[in-house]
């Protein structure tokens, strides 16, 4: 992965050498590349959102709403 220390790319190497076959290699990515990569999707989405309307945006708020009322 990029933006890597020669350290964390020998530990990945590492992880990664244990999955077995076929397993994804994300199982292999430390918390912080897991966040990274969480982070990254969840940004996509919201741009994604944003050049479609953002409907995804407004049911979230309409379910905020609704919580607010009960």
């Amino acid at each position: 992965m990029n933006g890597m220390t020669k350290e964390e790319t020998e530990e990945y190497q590492e992880r990664l050498s244990k999955l077995p076959g076929g397993a994804p290699e994300t199982l292999a990515y430390s918390t912080k590349q897991r966040l990274h990569l969480i982070a990254n999707l969840i940004v996509d989405r919201i741009i994604e959102d944003q050049k479609n309307g953002a409907p995804l945006l407004r049911q979230i708020e309409q379910k905020n709403a609704e919580t607010r009322d009960d």
